[in-house]
């Protein structure tokens, strides 16, 4: 499938390198995505695990002033030839920080991010 160019730097292309980054189990590179008071790290990242073939795809953005929510739909294959597999929506909430979108909260695929920071 052709990939869509999104803008650099949009809130749509960060999930989208976020999304590349743990599938390609660059966990370190997906991590430097999150905002500055995230508790999730590369180590919760490499503790997670999803079912890394899948498709995303856009289904909207909202953006106002500093906070944006990109909605995402997940399709998921589990290999057989007349399985359309399953899908599932996400929501990501970012937050911009000196100019850069960074995703906030606990992101699919973390269900639960490091208990404490010390």
């Amino acid at each position: 499938g052709k990939e869509r160019t999104l803008t650099s730097g949009s809130p749509e292309a960060v999930i989208q390198s976020y999304l590349k980054n743990i599938i390609d189990k660059k966990n370190d590179r997906a991590a430097l995505l999150f905002a500055q008071d995230s508790t999730c790290t590369a180590a919760d990242l490499d503790r997670s695990y999803f079912d890394d073939n899948f498709r995303a795809s856009l289904i909207s953005t909202e953006v106002t002033n500093n906070r944006a929510y990109v909605k995402i739909n997940l399709t998921f294959s589990s290999g057989g030839p007349f399985d359309s597999g399953y899908s599932e929506k996400q929501i990501y909430r970012l937050d911009k920080e000196d100019g850069q979108w960074r995703i906030a909260g606990i992101p699919w695929p973390l269900y639960d991010c490091g208990v404490s920071k010390k």
